[in-house]
């Protein structure tokens, strides 16, 4: 009997996983519909006609610069867009039992995390044009660097990575450069450059455009081989109970 409804189960899965399948493909190649149907513009004359005559949808690469810089106060060198995390050297205790069965506590310390701050230029500059920076997401140009390369900390015990303010209080930074290579997909509309209608922002990527295009024709791959795993690991899941349902009783 147990084999019986297992099978009759297994059957019912399988023909509720096409309709799931098609819906988790479907969403990932309208993903891939945009960027096809985007026109390349990937020099500054294709960009101002695809600007100017409200093109639509376009995928463009170039150079990003900031228009001035920014940097914290305690910085010798200025960015377009600076992170930095507080880190505060924290004092825990736990409770620890030794071969004897008699509890102890201890005291630790650790460099826990306190907060952040983020600066950026309030203008960037490309292919001639000048937009606030507020329209571009950066997340992707961020990049480490060690304290000792844009302050006055010297490296060594306190140095190196992080920026120590006192002893018991440290910072670490990521940085985007002045000047970036990027590509982004965008709308030219009548309002000029804008988002996606889908994004609340236009997001810069370090990408060349024919890495970019690969990347969204492999993101239909991997959420189909992503069904298939997790349908078997809920399939399997599923028949187990089954049977194990059966063999308890």
């Amino acid at each position: 009997m147990k084999y019986y409804v297992m099978t009759i189960v297994g059957i019912l899965l399988l023909a509720l996983s096409f309709p799931i399948k098609s819906r988790v493909i479907e969403s990932a190649q309208s993903g891939q519909s945009v960027y096809r149907k985007a026109i390349q513009v990937p020099k500054k004359p294709d960009f101002d006609y695809a600007i100017e005559t409200e093109q639509g949808n376009l995928i463009t690469t170039g150079e990003l610069a900031s228009i001035k810089s920014v940097k914290f106060p305690e910085m010798n060198k200025a960015y377009l867009a600076v992170k930095k995390r507080e880190q505060i050297y924290t004092q825990h205790t736990r409770t620890t039992t030794d071969s004897k069965g008699r509890t102890h506590t201890e005291i630790y310390y650790s460099w826990d995390y306190a907060g952040g701050d983020e600066v950026q230029v309030e203008y960037v500059k490309f292919k001639g044009h000048q937009y606030k920076s507020n329209l571009f997401s950066f997340s992707d140009l961020f990049e480490d660097i060690d304290a000792d390369k844009i302050t006055n900390t010297k490296p060594g015990v306190f140095g190196g990575r992080y920026y120590y303010a006192s002893g018991v209080r440290r910072y670490s930074y990521e940085i985007v450069k002045n000047k970036n290579k990027v590509s982004f997909i965008a709308n030219a509309g009548k309002n000029g450059l804008k988002p996606l209608k889908s994004e609340s922002k236009i997001y810069l990527e370090a990408k060349t455009i024919k890495e970019m295009s690969a990347e969204v024709n492999e993101s239909v791959r991997i959420a189909e081989i992503f069904f298939y795993v997790m349908f078997v690991l809920v399939a399997a899941l599923i028949e187990y109970g089954i049977y194990s349902i059966y063999e308890n009783n």
